[in-house]
């Protein structure tokens, strides 16, 4: 007479749907938490890029009172209206915001705006600051 062996090696379907649930919950967790340091580095990127601007736009209106303006989206034109330097593009997934061009050429504001997170960078102080609306 032969007996079948019962084979009670590996794991059931239970305990696979288990760990597979759990993998789930921390990859979801991860994504969630890289999507918000993204931002923050957006908003890094501007702060940076917003100084960078003021420094070459203080020299500017000292040497010639006035300021040029960028294409919103892609940067260009240049600071000074005259001169080589121009507008850097904006970081990934950010836009230079809405201005009024004769407020920037007369040392007003220019923004700079990532996501729901808006860079401010007044030319008149010579600061940059973040704000959310």
């Amino acid at each position: 007479m032969k007996f079948i062996k019962n084979n009670t090696s590996g794991f059931t379907l239970i305990e696979l749907l288990l760990v597979m649930a759990i993998i789930g919950i921390l990859a979801g967790t991860i994504t969630i938490g890289m999507k918000a340091s993204r931002q923050r580095a957006r908003v890094t990127a501007a702060l940076k890029l917003g100084n960078n601007i003021l420094a070459e736009a203080a020299d500017c209106y000292l040497k010639n009172g006035t300021f040029g303006v960028p294409t919103p989206t892609t940067g260009g034109g240049l600071i000074c209206g005259t001169g080589s330097g121009t507008w850097p593009a904006p970081p990934k997934q950010c836009s230079y915001g809405s201005f009024n061009s004769n407020t920037l050429k007369n040392g007003g504001p220019f923004t700079i705006v990532c996501g729901s997170d808006t860079v401010t960078c007044n030319i008149s102080d010579s600061r940059c600051v973040k704000s959310n609306p």
